[in-house]
């Protein structure tokens, strides 16, 4: 199962979506989060049990994606 959200700036609702994820009965295989606010000098924001892949912003400050794949999941990029 996959969920995708527009988080609007990861660095002010991280810790909210944290919450959501830990509330939710579902652990997702995929987790992306669009419109993040990143860029190459940004935190990293890990969720545990999950490698983090970002593409940063490039058009303007709303930009950037997050991936997040379960550790236990195989994958190509």
């Amino acid at each position: 199962m996959s969920l995708i959200s527009g988080v609007y700036c990861i660095c002010k609702h991280f810790d909210e979506f944290i919450l959501f994820l830990n509330n939710y009965e579902v652990i997702f295989d995929v987790i992306c989060l669009v419109e993040n606010w990143v860029d190459e000098n940004s935190l990293e924001f890990e969720i545990k049990w999950y490698t983090n892949f970002n593409d940063y912003r490039k058009l303007n400050k709303f930009d950037g994606i997050s991936i997040y794949i379960k550790n236990v999941i195989n994958y190509k990029l």
